[in-house]
């Protein structure tokens, strides 16, 4: 039966994204919000597979869209702007995101790693270290190679340069 309003896609693409059959997923992803272009849900999910298909720009286009579309959003729609603002380097603005994840949700983990990584990346060692520690106190069992094993990240270069912020904020490797 065909998708006549993306959903299918978007989960599709998301299989895809995990079995990292990259290409497909940005087709499936790219099907999705030109079905359904006004799609909050379309966006962000499209989004998130942009963003780890290594397109930071449109990424931050997508989710941003989302976001408009929706003013009450899932947390995980500004994880994902976050992520995608540290992995272009806007580190203020990427805290910024991460802290408003955190006001809404706060046990969420990807917030507090991109804390993390980006006063990491700012040698701000101290708030980087405590970010570490809120990860650790929410998941003792945390270490940078368990994470990075279940990021399906399309450049290892991207998932390195996130996993030494990680770790020079005092994660365990």
């Amino acid at each position: 039966m065909e998708d006549g309003d993306g959903q299918a896609h978007m989960v599709l693409g998301h299989v895809h994204l995990m079995n990292r059959r990259f290409d497909d997923a940005l087709i499936i992803g790219r099907e999705a919000v030109a079905l359904r272009p006004n799609c909050t849900n379309a966006n962000g999910f499209f989004a998130n597979i942009l963003h780890f298909c290594g397109e930071q720009d449109d990424a931050i286009e997508h989710i941003t869209w989302s976001i408009r579309y929706s003013p009450v959003y899932p947390p995980f729609f500004a994880d994902v702007l976050a992520l995608a603002l540290l992995f272009r380097d806007h580190f203020k603005a990427a805290e910024a995101v991460a802290s408003e994840s955190l006001r809404v949700n706060p046990g969420g983990a990807t917030a507090q790693l991109v804390r993390a990584a980006s006063f990491s990346a700012r040698e701000m060692s101290g708030a980087a270290r405590e970010a570490a520690e809120r990860v650790i106190a929410s998941d003792p069992g945390f270490s940078v190679q368990r994470f990075a094993e279940q990021q399906p990240y399309r450049r290892p270069s991207d998932l390195e340069a996130f996993a030494s912020r990680l770790i020079a904020a005092g994660l365990p490797a």
